[in-house]
């Protein structure tokens, strides 16, 4: 089992045997003080992709951990509107 925290969020994780679970798992998180927490996890030893701006109006990266699991940090664009 392993995690990670941040301010009062946290995400535990447990090993499985089903491989293919973690292969198709991705988990898409809005978060405040991207480029910070981006600055935490881009020296990490596993695969993390670039900040960027995408067109639909969200500042974001994502990471893959070894099980392949790919966790999307994303930040909202200032005046863009939130859907619910």
């Amino acid at each position: 089992m392993a995690g990670i925290e941040r301010d009062n969020v946290a995400f535990h994780l447990a090993e499985n045997t089903e491989r293919v679970w973690g292969e198709n798992a991705s988990f898409s998180i809005g978060v405040l003080g991207l480029e910070a927490l981006y600055d935490e996890y881009r020296h990490l030893s596993i695969q993390v992709g670039p900040l960027e701006l995408k067109a639909w109006g969200r500042r974001e990266f994502h990471l893959i951990v070894a099980s392949g699991v790919c966790f999307q940090f994303y930040e909202r664009a200032p005046g863009t509107i939130t859907s619910v």
